[in-house]
């Protein structure tokens, strides 16, 4: 098996809502390219995998979770991840817990 990685965009909440309606929520996020000659995207297999986020200071963080998306890669059709700061709450009191 091999890791693979892809750069793509996150986009404005608004894009997602327009694709996606009531199925987008506060906790998705949603990344890719919606131009037909750069497709990067997760597929099936990728689910609980990270979307990764690189901050001015150069640390990494895990901005969500890859989720759900409608195909691979196809045009204006966007991943959507699991916003994972929604459950830092929930996180910690799992970390904390032992859990």
């Amino acid at each position: 098996i091999t890791l693979l990685q892809g750069v793509v965009p996150l986009l404005p909440r608004e894009d997602c809502e327009a694709r996606y309606g009531q199925k987008f929520t506060n906790r998705m996020i949603c990344a890719g390219n919606l131009s037909e000659d750069k497709r990067v995207d997760s597929c099936q297999g990728d689910s609980g995998g990270p979307l990764m986020c690189q901050r001015s200071n150069g640390r990494w963080i895990i901005l969500g979770i890859t989720s759900w998306g409608y195909g691979c890669g196809r045009k204006d059709s966007p991943g959507v991840y699991t916003k994972v700061s929604k459950y830092v709450p929930w996180i910690k009191k799992a970390v904390a817990s032992g859990l």
